[in-house]
Order: C-alpha cells, then sequence, then structure tokens
C-alpha cells in the first residue's frame, strides 16, 4: 500500500519544515558509492545528497526513511539503501528531489524495492512542466467526501474554499477569498497573494483555462492535479491533490468560481 505524505503536513495546524512535521528522528546512516560511508554526522549539508550523489537513510520509531537527489549521481547508494532497509522499521517513506520534493510512504519493503527500481528506470526524466492535471467524472468512487459533499450540496463553504472573480481587464480570474480550512488556507494562510494564489504562475495559467471552461457551461469541473508548490520555508514540493471547481455567484456581480480541493493520492505519478 502507498500512500501520499503530503497530507499530514498539509492539514496539520503549523506550517513548516516537512521533517519537523513527520518528527522523523532516529539512526541516520549516509550512503556513498553504494557503501556506508558516514554516521550521524554534524558536517552534513543539503550538497551531500544535491551534489555529491549521497543517500541518507534514517530508522526509528516513527519508521524509516531514505532520502535522495534523482538527478544527482546515487543508483548505486540508493540500492544499498534500499537493501539495508529490509529489516528495519515500517513504514518506509520514500523523499526524493526532481525540480521538487516527492514523498512516499509504503507499507511493505516489497512496494518499496518496486517503486524504487521503477524510480531509476526514469532516472533521466526532466520536468518541461511544473503542474499536471488529469480530467475526471466526479462520480469515481476516488473521489474525496469533502468534494462530493459539496457537488451534491450544490453550493460550496466559503471556508473550504478558494473564490475566485473573473478580471475582464486582464482576462483573468483574480483570487478574492481563501478559506480557512482550505489546504492553501492552513499552510500559507488566508491571503490572497500567497504564492499558490498567483494569477500569472504555471499553477495559475492552469486553472485559469479551467476556470474559463466552468464559467462558459455552468457545470462543475472534477480534475485531479500533482503541481509543484513553493511552500513558506522556500523548498519546493511536487502536491497532488483532487480539484472541484464549480460557478459561484459573487456579490459583485462578476463572473466567479469557487475551487475546493484535497490532498490525497490522485492515482497517478509523474516519474
Amino acid at each position: 500500500m502507498v500512500r501520499l505524505g503530503y497530507s499530514a503536513m498539509l492539514l496539520g495546524s503549523e506550517a513548516g519544515s516537512f521533517e519537523e512535521s513527520t518528527d522523523m528522528r532516529g539512526q541516520r546512516y549516509w550512503f556513498k558509492s553504494g557503501c556506508i560511508e558516514h554516521g550521524d554526522s554534524a558536517e552534513a549539508t543539503d550538497n551531500w545528497i544535491h551534489v555529491h550523489g549521497h543517500v541518507r537513510l534514517i530508522t526509528g520509531e516513527l519508521g524509516t526513511e531514505i532520502k535522495w537527489d534523482q538527478q544527482a549521481p546515487c543508483i548505486a547508494s540508493l540500492q544499498a539503501a534500499t537493501a539495508h532497509a529490509q529489516v528495519l522499521q515500517k513504514p518506509f517513506i520514500l523523499r526524493y528531489f526532481c525540480m521538487g520534493w516527492f514523498e512516499e510512504i509504503f507499507d511493505s519493503f516489497v512496494a518499496v524495492e518496486r517503486r524504487v527500481e521503477d524510480i531509476i528506470a526514469r532516472g533521466d526524466r526532466h520536468f518541461t512542466r511544473r503542474v499536471f492535471v488529469e480530467h475526471g467524472q466526479a462520480s469515481d468512487v476516488a473521489v474525496p467526501d469533502l468534494l462530493k459533499h459539496t457537488l451534491r450540496n450544490g453550493k460550496p463553504s466559503e471556508e473550504y474554499a478558494v473564490i475566485c472573480h473573473y478580471d475582464r481587464l486582464d482576462d483573468q480570474f483574480v483570487v478574492n477569498h481563501v478559506g480557512r480550512q482550505t489546504p492553501i488556507g492552513r499552510v500559507w494562510g488566508t491571503f490572497t497573494s500567497s504564492p499558490p494564489c498567483d494569477p500569472n504562475s504555471a499553477l495559475g495559467d492552469t486553472v485559469n483555462a479551467t476556470y474559463h471552461e466552468v464559467i462558459c457551461s455552468g457545470q462543475p469541473s472534477y480534475d485531479r492535479v500533482i503541481a509543484l508548490m513553493r511552500f513558506p520555508d522556500e523548498t519546493r514540493r511536487w502536491v497532488p491533490y483532487h480539484r472541484l471547481v464549480m460557478p459561484y455567484e459573487a456579490t459583485a456581480r462578476k463572473p466567479a468560481v469557487a475551487s475546493i480541493c484535497e490532498i490525497g493520492d490522485v492515482g497517478f505519478r509523474v516519474i
């Protein structure tokens, strides 16, 4: 079984580094050129992973984490770290960097082996996009309950919605409201100027097209998204989420939409 690990962080009450949110502590190992090279060293830096191709393994009561940079020279070390993890504590967390951080959590070592082999096979993958979208049907069993309930109700709760008004002058949708219970509200706050709300970003360009479709058709749209996000701690992470976009009646009498999102496994991967 695989789970996406972003939910715990994005739905938590505090915005901080991912390692702080998961509280991953324990015995630390460093692998280089396929061998254990260092113990728990205070001299360790990000360059060990991103430049020199080290792979870090941490294991403790909360589980076992393997961390590496996909584009660094680390294949032998990644295989060695994976083999070393076989007898260590579950669950197993794979955290790897490719333009931004991916994270996956597995309950079995067999699944970890298969996934690492799959990732290694795609080691030459370089992204030209920062947002990946798959359109789906809102009746799908995998659609989160919040989105299903909102669709049945016909009117989104402002606490769980990001509301955008259409700006005719700039021909784009501008965020006017961020609900406190949205993933954006819980991590970046309810400010409409936070990075995920920027209409000129890669994410903004993608959602703008969907918003236009919803306004023109008058019908809700459901899709699954994996997007590269810049977090308050300045790290970049790939976030998978489900999104329901609905027409919204705004008091300003401008065309408007409400977007309701929930973090979770979207059923496809980009690497």
